[in-house]
């Protein structure tokens, strides 16, 4: 299954996933590669909601400098 997944993967996740698992991610247990999968997720996951914590809707929020540059 895991290679079934890795193969349905685009090349820059596939190299993500690589640089996580400290070479190639093929050489991985299932059972660790599946943890590393897991994790990156539950790390994009918090990432994600943070940035939606700090944004309102309809509100673009400029820099200093592209505000001096607008």
């Amino acid at each position: 299954m895991l290679n079934l997944f890795l193969g349905g993967l685009k090349s820059q996740t596939k190299l993500m996933l690589d640089a996580s698992a400290g070479g190639n991610i093929r050489w991985k247990t299932p059972e660790d590669a599946h943890e590393l999968i897991e994790n990156m997720a539950a790390n994009d996951n918090e990432v994600q909601s943070e940035r939606a914590q700090f944004q309102q809707k309809g509100v673009l929020q400029l820099q200093t400098q592209d505000a001096l540059l607008a």
